[in-house]
């Protein structure tokens, strides 16, 4: 599973880098048995 969760649940102090919703879906295509899982805030998710 690769999971992309929404930044006001979390909080990161230091370096970060967010990945494109677009470039994580193109990834886990690529694998049979990995499914692309993102948390939109608020509830929601996609």
């Amino acid at each position: 599973m690769i999971l992309k969760v929404h930044t006001s649940n979390f909080k990161i102090y230091g370096f970060s880098k967010t990945v494109d919703t677009e470039e994580l879906a193109q990834l886990s295509s690529k694998h049979d048995q990995v499914i692309f899982y993102e948390d939109l805030g608020s509830g929601c998710s996609l």
